[in-house]
């Protein structure tokens, strides 16, 4: 957990959520539109939908701790190219490299390992591990930002890019570990366990992928998926829309942070509820807040403290995309190819975010406001909210040790 939890600091937190400022210094040297250089996003998303299943492969049948230091290591070296760029189709080039490297760090690492490591409290260890790529975007952002402006961005990607591999692959290769029986460990909170040969062994259960995709609640994941996804997606919006409604830059960044700090808390509480409580209500009660933040937005008519509260509101909704979508695919999949089945639930959902970005423009050119793009989270997060009761109601007790 502990090792999961530096990777998600240093990696996800430096490259994934210090890249705006890297692109916006990127943006002032060079001379290169924003749309140009935002489209590193859409080959970064891109690649890790189409990428994760083959990563999720490569970590499951060599070396855990070689494979995952190798993947920590691709966004900084991705990162660190970026000071040689001038022109676009090169920082695209960087997306794609950097869209590996994540493809295995941001979706497949801290689900996979915690499904091995936990048995209880998978909710909120996997809440602990997920927030600390925000809580290094909160801390490393800050430094991203001082560094170029007093050492241009082309040396801060470089230092930013090194600094994200020295902190994480070591603790790759000296801490990780596939599961807790290659340290003569059992599961977190297993009662049932089985020896056999090399050790204790607990009965895992599940569906393969393929038994997967001939039962329904596979489908309705897909679903709740792209819905997740594409409502979290909004995150890069947010700025903008508190500037499109008469904030200042400033203001509108602190309206970001705001959400920011809803995600952290959403990761942590709701993965806590969920093990008190169960799936069910922990995603009513993200909905929930996701639904009064949406409406807060909306008809805050400019009022800050309604921004400031409907955009904590929201993110806490956001964190059902990194802490619901594994334990969906743990209830209706069961444990056994936790793996396999949640790589390719997740690829359909880095789909539906690649999509949503273009999409939430559009709305925005066609309205002049961000409203309607609001509106359709919020028919989003009422579909996953019928969608998971039906999930529950079918699979109860579908899973021995899921």
């Amino acid at each position: 957990m502990g090792c999961c939890c530096v990777i998600m600091f240093s990696t996800v937190g430096i490259i994934a959520n210090c890249m705006t400022v890297f692109l916006a210094g990127a943006n002032a040297d060079t001379g290169i539109d924003m749309v140009s250089l935002s489209s590193y996003f859409t080959f970064v998303t891109l690649t890790i939908a189409v990428c994760q299943p083959v990563s999720r492969l490569l970590f499951e049948r060599y070396n855990a701790r070689i494979v995952v230091a190798f993947f920590a290591a691709l966004p900084g070296i991705g990162t660190a190219l970026m000071a040689l760029y001038n022109k676009p189709v090169y920082f695209w080039i960087s997306g794609i490299i950097n869209g590996f490297g994540l493809s295995l760090i941001t979706f497949i690492l801290v689900p996979t390992l915690m499904n091995k490591w936990f048995v209880t409290r998978i909710g909120f260890v996997m809440g602990i591990c997920m927030a600390f790529s925000n809580i290094g975007g909160a801390i490393w952002a800050p430094v991203a930002g001082n560094l170029v402006v007093n050492m241009g961005w082309r040396t801060t990607v470089v230092i930013m890019g090194i600094l994200s591999i020295f902190i994480s692959c070591p603790v790759a290769l000296i801490g990780i570990r596939r599961d807790p029986f290659e340290k003569s460990l059992q599961p977190y909170g297993i009662n049932t366990i089985q020896k056999g040969d090399g050790g204790q062994k607990i009965e895992l259960s599940g569906d393969t992928l393929k038994e997967s995709l001939k039962r329904p609640w596979i489908y309705m994941i897909f679903i709740i998926a792209a819905g997740l996804f594409f409502i979290a997606n909004f995150q890069p919006q947010i700025t903008q829309y508190a500037v499109s409604i008469g904030f200042p830059i400033n203001k509108g960044a602190a309206v970001s942070s705001m959400l920011m700090i809803g995600l952290i808390i959403g990761k942590v509480a709701l993965g806590a509820i969920n093990d008190k409580a169960g799936l069910g209500v922990s995603v009513t009660v993200g909905i929930i807040c996701g639904i009064i933040g949406s409406i807060l937005l909306i008809s805050s008519g400019g009022m800050a403290t309604m921004v400031f509260v409907g955009a904590m509101l929201f993110g806490i909704a956001f964190a059902l995309m990194s802490i619901a979508l594994p334990l969906y695919v743990r209830k209706a999949a069961g444990t056994k190819h936790f793996g396999s089945v949640y790589s390719v639930v997740s690829s359909v959902g880095n789909a539906a975010s690649a999509v949503s970005g273009p999409i939430y423009g559009a709305i925005y050119e066609a309205t002049g406001s961000y409203a309607t793009s609001l509106v359709t989270c919020v028919v989003f997060m009422a579909v996953v909210l019928v969608m998971t009761w039906i999930i529950i109601a079918g699979t109860k007790n579908l899973w021995k040790n899921a």
